[in-house]
């Protein structure tokens, strides 16, 4: 079920219909809180409605959930350097 949740806010992802991505990510993510990728897409979609806060915070979580999730990490990464987080 949370594969298929997750696979649907991509879907809306991919056709410019990303508040309902991000929505649909939530729902997921409240499913399964400890879900690396969900997390990470998460992140991801938040970070492209420009809530770049909520968006390392999501990847944050996503990588306690998973140390070793390298996309995770560089997209934390990105998103604090939008932010000024890192000089």
């Amino acid at each position: 079920y949370i594969d298929a949740m997750i696979t649907l806010a991509k879907v809306l992802a991919d056709t410019a219909r990303l508040p309902m991505a991000v929505e649909m990510a939530r729902k997921a993510v409240e499913l399964a809180p400890t879900n690396a990728n969900a997390l990470s897409n998460l992140g991801t979609y938040l970070a492209d409605t420009e809530d770049h806060a909520g968006a390392i915070d999501a990847y944050s979580r996503a990588l306690q959930a998973d140390p070793a999730f390298a996309s995770a990490r560089t997209n934390r990464g990105l998103a604090r350097l939008v932010c000024g987080q890192l000089a």
